[in-house]
């Protein structure tokens, strides 16, 4: 399920990767992602990022800056270093990767790309088929966005983890296989060596066969211990795994819910307070509505005095 996620490589930092040997691998074109792969998010190219960029035009390489950016971030950032740039590339989306190739001159086989998100930078190298190496993000504080995305990488990263777990384990045990197949191949040979110097020295050869014979089966018996050691140590490695992957699921499935509760509390916080607004305009109309019958009240009284008074005063004219 995870798997079309996995970065083909990972290393702690864009600065740390041996670039002198993937130019000697091949590799002639570099595409690099820039916000917390080359430096912290929305900064301008720091002196270590010139001396990286420095570096690789010595060695040879042609890069180019692939950014879902806009073209102001990715111009400011690329001011003093002068590299090819695709801005607004759409990651996961190929379209810039293929154009950051096309700029460069390079093709899928002798391109890499460095990133630090999984579902972004790494996902969509996957989808154009470009090898592609995952590095950290080197600022921790991040978009909500971003933090967002980085839980659902982690489970992802645990499941990659524990496949390059299994496979160093499988790999051991089948080192061990080889060894002990070479320790029999051996005690094979000196069985037969053995059954010749009987052939040709008789009697007193047997004895040093018997002996050799002894030597052959606990030769045969130490590797086949060993063997047996190997297979019990890859089981145990690959049931601590599945151990680690369900903790990981338990722990994904406790932050879910954490997170639909606090969604649903969120909504009845909303709900209570457009409650408490709508009872209140209503208490406030209804004021304003009683405000507005006394008002007409004494308008209509201030009328009535006012009449009488006209009355009052052609009478006494009259």
């Amino acid at each position: 399920m995870f798997e079309r996620f996995f970065p083909d490589e990972t290393v702690s930092s864009t600065y740390d990767i041996a670039y002198e040997d993937l130019y000697a691998m091949g590799y002639r074109g570099l595409l690099f992602d820039i916000d917390n792969t080359l430096v912290e998010h929305g900064k301008p190219a720091n002196q270590r990022a010139l001396n990286l960029f420095k570096r690789l035009r010595e060695i040879g390489f042609e890069f180019c800056l692939i950014s879902n950016n806009k073209k102001q971030r990715v111009s400011m950032f690329n001011e003093k270093i002068g590299a090819h740039f695709v801005y607004n590339a759409h990651k996961p989306r190929r379209r810039g990767y293929r154009e950051a190739m096309e700029i460069m001159g390079t093709n899928l086989k002798n391109t890499v790309f460095i990133g630090d998100q999984l579902f972004t930078d790494i996902w969509g190298a996957k989808r154009t088929g470009i090898r592609n190496i995952l590095v950290k993000p080197i600022d921790k504080h991040e978009e909500i966005q971003i933090v967002l995305k980085r839980k659902l990488e982690n489970i992802v990263l645990s499941e990659y983890k524990l496949k390059k777990k299994k496979e160093k384990a499988l790999k051991a045990a089948e080192r061990a296989s080889e060894k002990a197949e070479r320790v029999e191949f051996v005690a094979e040979q000196a069985a037969k060596a053995a059954k010749r110097a009987t052939e040709k020295a008789g009697s007193k050869a047997e004895k040093k066969v018997m002996k050799a014979d002894m030597n052959v089966q606990r030769a045969a018996m130490r590797a086949e211990a060993k063997s047996e050691r190997a297979s019990e140590k890859a089981e145990r490695m690959e049931q601590k795994a599945a151990i680690l992957k369900e903790k990981a699921e338990q722990k994904a499935a406790i932050k879910k819910e954490k997170a639909n509760a606090s969604a649903e509390r969120a909504v009845h916080r909303a709900e209570g307070w457009a409650a408490f607004k709508t009872e209140r305009a209503a208490i406030s109309a209804e004021k304003a509505s009683d405000k507005a019958k006394v008002a007409a009240m004494k308008a209509a009284e201030a009328e009535k005095v006012g009449k009488e008074k006209k009355s009052t005063s052609e009478k006494r004219k009259k």
